[in-house]
């Protein structure tokens, strides 16, 4: 486990030695937490600049994680489909297809979730 911070622009720290293999993390993250709503005063008010920007960097990884895996079982499936032609004496697809076709896969799935939004609501 890793744990993370957001700065008051919304930019993404990474606690370094705050993850399971050197403290109790849950401990850690609540023992941070309540420090920080001791300190941040009564005045302090959500910023909506960066939540929208973390919102947008969160979007975004789920859209790069969607077209990795995509692209991941699309090998799998080029490869049963190439095997099938080559069983079959059919050339319809040479073996480069295997790599060529999970990079079209990632780029299509990859572009069109961000031209058209996918992953804006965290699905």
């Amino acid at each position: 486990m890793i744990s993370y911070a957001y700065g008051r622009d919304g930019r993404r720290v990474q606690l370094y030695y705050l993850d399971d293999h050197h403290v109790h993390v849950e401990r850690e993250i609540e023992a941070l937490r309540a420090a920080w709503q001791r300190l941040r005063g009564e005045d302090w008010t959500e910023d909506a600049a960066a939540a929208r920007r973390i919102d947008r960097r969160s979007a975004r990884e789920i859209n790069l994680l969607r077209a990795m895996s995509w692209s991941m079982f699309s090998v799998l499936a080029f490869t049963v489909l190439f095997v099938v032609l080559l069983l079959t004496d059919n050339v319809f697809l040479g073996p480069e297809w295997i790599l060529i076709g999970p990079v079209l896969v990632f780029l299509a799935v990859w572009l069109g979730g961000s031209l058209f939004g996918a992953g804006d609501d965290g699905r």
